[in-house]
C-alpha cells in the first residue's frame, strides 16, 4: 500500500513538472523547433517503451 502511495505521489509530481516545462519550451522555441520535439518526444517514448 505505501508504495502504491509513493509511486501515485512521484507520477503526480513528474506529471505537474514535465507539463510545466513542457508549456515554457513552448512559449519560448520557435515554432519549427517544436515540431522537431514533438516527433522527437514521440520517438524517444517508443524507444524507451520497447526497452
Amino acid at each position: 500500500m505505501y508504495f502504491a502511495a509513493v509511486v501515485t505521489g512521484i507520477a503526480i509530481f513528474c506529471s505537474i513538472i514535465g507539463n510545466g516545462f513542457w508549456n515554457y519550451v513552448s512559449r519560448v522555441l520557435p515554432l519549427t523547433l517544436i515540431g522537431q520535439m514533438i516527433v522527437f518526444e514521440t520517438l524517444f517514448a517508443a524507444f524507451y517503451g520497447f526497452l
